[in-house]
Formats: C-alpha cells, sequence, structure tokens
C-alpha cells in the first residue's frame, strides 16, 4: 500500500484541492496529506533435512533453512539475513534457501532469518533445533528419593529433590579443556506441571495440599541429548513431628523346609504410612537360639539354612522388624514348620519349584484400606485366593466384625485365581480408625486379610462457612441431572459442583473445589460452582475449602463413585 499511495499521492491531492475550491470555507487552516505506511513483511522459517520438515538434526549432516513462507502484502521481500549459529551475526544471502553444514553445533541451537522489503520495514521468524551426536550416549537421570524412589513431606514444609546420582556415560572434554557431563537440570514437581528449566541438580518444592505426586526429572548432556526419571512424593497432613509407625509385612505366614535347606523370607511388601523405611532386621528364633541377618538395610529378603536334627514339633520362628525415619520399629512373625521335602521355595515338597505335592495357600493383596468414609456410606473391594502348589486347595472365609460381609466365603483351587469380593458397610461405626481381620482357613495353611477403614468426623453445619449443594449426598445423577436417590452418591457423565454460604458469620474470600487432593478451580465471585469433566472412574472426595478475609480456612467434603469418559 505504501508504494501505490506515494505513486498516487500528487493526482489525489489535485483532486482534493479541486473540490475544496467549490466549497465556502469559513476561516483559516491547513490540510496536509501524507502517504500511510504500507504492512510490514511477515518472516517464516523451518529447517528442511532429506525432505521432511524438522527441528532434530544430526551433527554432521546438511540440512536446509526455508524461509520460502516469508511473504509481504503490499509489496516484495529484497533481502533475506541468517543467524545460524548461537551468538551468530547476521548473514546476508539474497536466495531465499540457504545451505547449511550443522558441523560444529551441540545442543540445542537457535536460528533466525530477518526479512527486509523494498520500503526498508524488517521482521524476524527465530525456531529452536537440537543437534545430535549420532556416536553420542544418552545421559542418565535419577531423581533421586533412594532405593524406592519415595520422598515424604508433610504440607507446608518444603521437601528437597536430589539429582546428584545422574551421570553422563560418555563425558566430554572441549576444546577449551572443559570437562561436560550433566550440563542441565530440569524438574517437573506434579503431575500436569510446566518444566522448570535449568534448576541444578538439587531443587525444592512446597506442596499444599496432601496427596501422592510425581516428580519428573530430566537432564541434558553437551550434545543435547536427553534422559528422564521419575520419583512419588508422599505428602500428609499435620505436623512432622506425629509419626505413624512403619508396617512389617512377612510375605507368607507359614514356611516349609527341611534340614539342611536354605529358605528365603520376603519383607518386600512393608511400608511406612507417613515417611520411609530406613532399617530392616530379621531374626531367626529356630530352637537354638536368636540368629540375626548381618545387614541392616535393605534387606528386604534374608535367607536361613536350618542345620539342626532335632526341629520343635510346633516349627520355628522368623521376625522381621522395620524402623521408619522417625526411628519407630515394628516386628511382624512368620512360623517355619521342618519336614522331609524342604527345599528353600517354603512349599514343603523338595523339588525347589514351588508347586508342592501338598496345597499351600496363597493370596494377594494382604489387606485394603478404605481410606476415610462417612457413617451410614458402603464400599467394596477384592483380592484373590488360589492353590499355589498340588493337588487342590479348599478354604474357608470367617470373620466377626459385623460391618464387613464376605462372598464367596468358601470355595476351592487347583491353582486358579478365585476373586473374594469384601464389602463393608458403615452404618455401625463410630467416629475414628476401625479394622476388621477376615480369616482365612484352609488345608494348605492359614492366613489373614485385613481391612481398614477411618470414619470422619461429622463436621456441624454452622461451622462451614460453604457447603456443597451439588450433588446431593446419596443421589445419582446422569449427565449432571439428578434422578433418584441412593445409598451412595453416583454420578454418571459430567457433573457441575456447586458450593453456598451457610449461615456462620464471615465474608468469603475465596472458594477453592478440590478433587482428591488437588487443586481444580478457584473463585472469588458467586456463585461458587466448578464444573468438573474429565476421565475419571471410581471413587473420589469432592472437597469445597472456603477462606473468609480473617484468614479463617474451613472445609466441606463429599465422596462420590463418578463414571465419566470425559
Amino acid at each position: 500500500m505504501l508504494n501505490k499511495f506515494k505513486r498516487k499521492a500528487g493526482p489525489f491531492l489535485i483532486a482534493f484541492l479541486v473540490i475544496l475550491s467549490t466549497i465556502s470555507i469559513a476561516g483559516n487552516f491547513i490540510v496536509e496529506v501524507n502517504a500511510s505506511s504500507g504492512n510490514s513483511p511477515v518472516a517464516s522459517i523451518k529447517v528442511i533435512q532429506d525432505g521432511i520438515e524438522t527441528d532434530t538434526v544430526i551433527k554432521g549432516s546438511t540440512c536446509r533453512l526455508d524461509a520460502s513462507d516469508s511473504y509481504d502484502s503490499d509489496g516484495d521481500i529484497v533481502k533475506y539475513e541468517w543467524i545460524y549459529i548461537n551468538g551468530g551475526t547476521w548473514q546476508s544471502t539474497n536466495g531465499q534457501n540457504y545451505k547449511l553444514m550443522v558441523y560444529q553445533c551441540f545442543g540445542e541451537q537457535t536460528l533466525s532469518v530477518r526479512v527486509t522489503d523494498s520500503e526498508g520495514a524488517q521482521d524476524t521468524a527465530s525456531i529452536k533445533i537440537r543437534v545430535i551426536n549420532p556416536n553420542n550416549k544418552d545421559p542418565v537421570a535419577n531423581a533421586g528419593g533412594g532405593a524406592y524412589k519415595r520422598y515424604y513431606t508433610n504440607t507446608g514444609y518444603s521437601v528437597h529433590f536430589d539429582g546428584s546420582h545422574s551421570y553422563d556415560p560418555d563425558p566430554v572434554v572441549d576444546n577449551h579443556g572443559i570437562w561436560h557431563s550433566v550440563e542441565r537440570y530440569d524438574w517437573k514437581f506434579y503431575s500436569g506441571d510446566s518444566w522448570h528449566e535449568d534448576l541444578g541438580e538439587v531443587s525444592s518444592h512446597t506442596y499444599n495440599s496432601p496427596g501422592e505426586y510425581t516428580i519428573t526429572l530430566k537432564v541434558w548432556d553437551y550434545y543435547g541429548a536427553i534422559d528422564t526419571d521419575t520419583a512419588t512424593v508422599y505428602v500428609t497432613d499435620g505436623d512432622p513431628n506425629t509419626n505413624k509407625p512403619p508396617v512389617p509385612i512377612i510375605e507368607k505366614d507359614f514356611y516349609y523346609t527341611s534340614v539342611g535347606n536354605t529358605i528365603t523370607f520376603d519383607g518386600s511388601d512393608s511400608y511406612d504410612p507417613d515417611g520411609g523405611i530406613i532399617y530392616h532386621l530379621w531374626r531367626v528364633e529356630d530352637g537354638d537360639g536368636w540368629h540375626e541377618s548381618t545387614s541392616n538395610h535393605p534387606p528386604t529378603t534374608f535367607s536361613y539354612t536350618y542345620k539342626y536334627n532335632s526341629p520343635p514339633v510346633s516349627g520355628w520362628y522368623v521376625h522381621l522388624a522395620v524402623r521408619d525415619n522417625d526411628c519407630e520399629l515394628k516386628w511382624a512373625t512368620a512360623r517355619v514348620f521342618v519336614g522331609g521335602g524342604g527345599d528353600g521355595d517354603g512349599d514343603g515338597d523338595g523339588d525347589g519349584d514351588g508347586d508342592g505335592d501338598e496345597p499351600c495357600l496363597e493370596y494377594s493383596p494382604k489387606s485394603h484400606d478404605f481410606g476415610t468414609m462417612d457413617r451410614c456410606e458402603t464400599d467394596s473391594t477384592t483380592f484373590q485366593i488360589w492353590n499355589g502348589c498340588d493337588e487342590t486347595l479348599t478354604y474357608t472365609l470367617s470373620e466377626s466384625c459385623g460391618w464387613v460381609s464376605i462372598s464367596p466365603s468358601n470355595g476351592d483351587s487347583t491353582g486358579e485365581h478365585d476373586t473374594i469380593t469384601v464389602s463393608i458397610d458403615t452404618g455401625s461405626l463410630t467416629e475414628g480408625e476401625h479394622q476388621c481381620n477376615i480369616n482365612i482357613g484352609s488345608n494348605g495353611g492359614s492366613g489373614t486379610y485385613t481391612v481398614h477403614v477411618t470414619i470422619a468426623g461429622q463436621t456441624p453445619p454452622d461451622s462451614r462457612l460453604v457447603e456443597i449443594i451439588k450433588p446431593i449426598k446419596r443421589n445419582l445423577y446422569f449427565k449432571n441431572n439428578r434422578l433418584i436417590r441412593l445409598w451412595n452418591t453416583i454420578v454418571i457423565g459430567p457433573i457441575t459442583i456447586q458450593a453456598e454460604k451457610t449461615e456462620k458469620e464471615g465474608d468469603v474470600e475465596k472458594v477453592e473445589f478440590i478433587i482428591n487432593n488437588e487443586i481444580k478451580h478457584t473463585t472469588t465471585t458467586k456463585p461458587y460452582s466448578f464444573l468438573w469433566d474429565e476421565k475419571a472412574f471410581g471413587r473420589y472426595t469432592i472437597k469445597v475449602r472456603a477462606y473468609d478475609k480473617n484468614g479463617e480456612i474451613t472445609e466441606d467434603e463429599l465422596k462420590v463413585s463418578i463414571y465419566n469418559l470425559g
């Protein structure tokens, strides 16, 4: 437009003056006609290698920088300039395509083009490429967290992540004698987080909500090759000085062996609900005194050979002690029977294959925690029972808790896995923690499956600043519409979560909508609502957290079963 307007400015001015001469105008004024500036050119850049557009090229190969998509809507581009090495200067060429030998470029490079039109207007465009060495070995990321890849912290407290055990298997010494190994550490602190680039090998983060979080470490080497690693962060509420004890678990309740054979015990299912296990100790009580493991960390397994010819008829015992990071110690015990055919696999058949000439009881998992529930709610879980040896295993299950039911309560197995459904009804339970042991008896040993549940205290309505009004407890919702009343709250499809202020005194500063301890939405204005529409299946906790202007925080929560394809 600029060129065209300049060429026509003369005739336009004459016509304009002619028009003015035919009009009676009072007063004096100045008429100024300026040719307006035209449109600037638009720069575009892409990298072509082997006829394919790419952002990753191999060191030593030839690639083509292509600016042919650049344009000027009201004129012509007369000049192309390039920067093709980090820190380089503009290089001029009159062609649209420029051959580049990627020869001494390592890692991430920024390539740029600057275009100039016939009026001197300019525009630039850039693209980042990775230049890789085909003989380079990728670095190895290690997000830390010890052998179990776990970190533990409490809400509001900073946790430090250690990536210092990451390494480069083929470090480089450059032309200046500088040693290069891992060049950069990028971190994500939870799923869905954006990359925090170049934080260093040690970083930290503070979590404000309890739950499990996955951290990711990405490391870069000198040539731009990358590797990632993850670890799990367990965040709990409350004072970090209040410890929950560790839970020691030995794989089996009963083992079978014989004189002179070695048997291996497994305690790898042990865990600490609010920290980490730092210490394992195995003790064997075999009728000839105590025998201890010589190594304390880990070992999650322990092997022992029974050497005595007069084993106790009632069997002997193996004990596992685990100590958590708060120095609390707990013990678990299993019984070992000594007889013919022991071979170290614990099944008593003497062939070492674990299949047994007699049936032996196997089941998994050993326990289930239903978490926190309200009174008058129901839920269920499953575990499996099977015969781990020969012949036919016949079993029965029993409990005496009243709030637990089992189906089926008996069965048999020649190796197939039977699914047992355990259902609970919290109607008769009081506030606090509850445990029920389901006893498993069989002709191949016995065991115990344990269920845990915590009944939440009821928050007095007048102590909450806001309360959840949708979904309504113990109702069925389909595509955001309430249908009928049920025994549980069930949602099929998306649901709009709504909250409203209670009669409690105070002004609402903001309201957070939280799903399974993850903040999904924050609002400061009425109506307080959030459309929850994402892929979700199973049991979820909806929580609404309100802040008043004095800093007081109150919550209301609701457990729902949701089935939404997203």
